[in-house]
């Protein structure tokens, strides 16, 4: 089983730059198949209140980078983006991809950072999620969220 965290300098509000960050350091870092690899909470825009910019419905330019990103290293992907819902508002969610490119897992965080203002502008999730990941005949794993 291998967990690669992936920590670095987040350019604020720059989905761009955060997207050829990642792939370049996983580039770099050339995790194993099947690898468990996770990105910084709001690793796209930097841990911003501007829900009316950043935040991004299901599907949006951070779901596909994730998506494809995961599929093309092969790796299971989990990843903090600020999400809106089906009732319009935002959260802050951790996405889960499969090596596939799925959407295995999303939790929206339960407690959102009340001195920075979270709770202003991000509705707090109800319940952790547990998903599994790397299943072999002979391994299985699981993680919540």
């Amino acid at each position: 089983m291998t967990i690669v965290g992936l920590q670095f300098d987040i350019a604020w509000e720059n989905k761009p730059a955060n997207f050829s960050t990642v792939r370049r350091l996983l580039t770099q870092a050339a995790p194993q198949k099947d690898s468990l690899v996770v990105l910084p909470e709001m690793f796209a825009t930097g841990f911003s209140m501007n829900v009316n910019v950043i935040a991004e419905p299901y599907g949006g330019e951070t779901e596909q980078f994730l998506a494809a990103t995961a599929k093309e290293f092969g790796i299971y992907l989990v990843a903090g983006a600020p999400m809106r819902g089906r009732d319009g508002r935002a959260r802050n969610k951790a996405l889960v991809f499969s090596p596939a490119g799925e959407l295995l897992a999303f939790y929206a965080k339960m407690r959102p950072f009340t001195p920075g203002g979270e709770k202003e502008h991000y509705v707090a999730g109800e319940h952790p999620v547990t998903f599994q990941w790397n299943e072999t005949p002979s391994h299985r794993s699981s993680a919540t969220i």
